[in-house]
Parts: C-alpha cells; sequence; structure tokens
C-alpha cells in the first residue's frame, strides 16, 4: 500500500506526499501572514454593521450584508470581525 519515497516521507500509493509526514520530517511549517485582500475590502463596510449592530455574530452579519448586496462569505466577515476584535467570543472593545 505504501511505497518508497524520499528519507522521512511517506508516499502513497497515487505517489502523493502527505503534509503531515512532511511535517513529521522536519521540513518548515508555512508561515504567514498571507494577504487578505477580501477582509481588506470589506473592512470598512463591516465596521459600520457591527457598530451598529454590536451583539450580532458573523453569521448575522453576514446575512445582513448579504441582503445589503454585498459579495463576502461568512469566513471573511468572521475574519474582519476577529481583526476589528469586536465578535463575541474574543471580547469587544468599545
Amino acid at each position: 500500500m505504501w511505497g518508497e519515497g524520499e528519507p522521512g516521507f511517506v508516499v502513497s500509493v497515487l505517489g502523493g506526499f502527505g503534509l503531515q509526514s512532511r511535517n513529521r520530517a522536519g521540513a518548515a511549517p508555512a508561515k504567514g501572514p498571507w494577504p487578505t485582500p477580501a477582509v481588506d475590502a470589506m473592512e470598512e463596510v463591516l465596521e459600520r454593521y457591527v457598530r451598529r449592530y454590536p451583539q450580532y455574530g458573523h453569521r448575522r452579519i453576514h446575512a445582513i450584508v448579504a441582503a445589503d448586496g454585498h459579495s463576502a462569505s461568512p469566513s471573511t466577515v468572521l475574519r474582519a470581525m476577529q481583526r476589528m476584535r469586536r465578535h463575541p467570543q474574543l471580547g469587544r472593545v468599545f
């Protein structure tokens, strides 16, 4: 089922190298931060909604934003709220 590959790597029959095997072999993990253009673009828009509805979470804010015609995924709203530190699970800064 498993083939031979480079030392420290596990190679499947399909020939792919698994992420866990690379990390176990001592390879350096990927480092960020990665660019977040979607969050950057929506941050100003979301700031208004979060200030207006401070008790709402990212899912409800996403629903309101989508109803108003903006395009953003729930995870983008969550990341923006985390960046603003206004998400209920992280504590609000008012």
